[in-house]
């Protein structure tokens, strides 16, 4: 009989377990997220609010992200610094106005769960993340600054 001993270092780390917090002004979104998100792997929602007391709410809940859903208005929220958040949105105009509060994730409202998820991993590590269809729109182009090497500009 031979026993085996199995190498640490072949096995993989424990997947990451993010805290979400899910954030939209409508209750039937905020719950069908936190369904969608909450069978996935690598997420755990730890609360849902409608944006009222979000300050307060990420006190209690103390989430690693933010997932908030603008809806198909556009629903804007005060709050844009402290957790890494990535924002749904509907269109680009909404992704834009975003963009400039300084929300750095944005994917359309229609993304997969697997896309959020992995949106959500990269935000937690201070990645851009945007939706491929807002990449390829022109008045969605950053602007770099004229001293950088391979400048570009829209």
């Amino acid at each position: 009989m031979i026993n085996v001993i199995p190498n640490t270092q072949d096995i993989p780390p424990t997947p990451l377990d993010l805290r979400l917090l899910v954030v939209a002004k409508d209750l039937l979104v905020r719950a069908g997220l936190a369904s969608l998100l909450g069978d996935q792997t690598r997420t755990t929602v730890v609360g849902q609010s409608d944006g009222q007391r979000l300050e307060e709410e990420i006190d209690v809940y103390k989430p690693d992200v933010l997932l908030w859903d603008t809806g198909t208005a556009g629903d804007l929220i005060d709050y844009t610094d402290g957790v890494p958040t990535v924002a749904l949105v509907s269109d680009e105009a909404v992704a834009k106005e975003l963009l400039n509060r300084g929300i750095k994730s944005v994917l359309l409202r229609e993304a997969l769960p697997t896309s959020i998820v992995n949106a959500l991993i990269g935000a937690t590590s201070g990645l851009v993340v945007m939706d491929s269809s807002l990449i390829a729109s022109p008045s969605l182009l950053i602007k770099r600054k004229a001293s950088l090497p391979g400048n570009w500009r829209s």
